[in-house]
């Protein structure tokens, strides 16, 4: 994961353990997940000191066209957009491990 940028959209149960990956790995990549402040992995992301890893964020708003999902999704009854906002996240930790 060191040296690509990674394009990581992970399900709810594994976005502490894919930051977990990108700190070990010093990774770099594009992180989407939901803005959740009271979730485990946000103080990784968003430490209170200045120097955390994300470089730039975009946010996406709960929208009914946020996100489209494939044709056989829809069929299974998935695919709805989320009721909540989304974070695009430019994240580095290559400059250290310790964040």
């Amino acid at each position: 994961w060191h040296d690509d940028h990674n394009w990581l959209h992970p399900p709810f149960s594994v976005i502490s353990r894919t930051v977990g990956k990108l700190r070990r790995d010093r990774a770099r990549g594009t992180l989407l997940v939901p803005r959740w402040t009271s979730a485990p992995w946000w103080p990784a992301l968003f430490p209170r000191r200045a120097d955390g890893p994300v470089l730039r964020q975009l946010v996406i708003p709960a929208a009914r066209h946020s996100f489209v999902a494939y044709e056989e999704a829809t069929a299974l009854g998935h695919g709805q957009s989320p009721a909540w906002t989304m974070l695009a996240l430019k994240v580095d930790f290559s400059a250290s491990a310790s964040r």
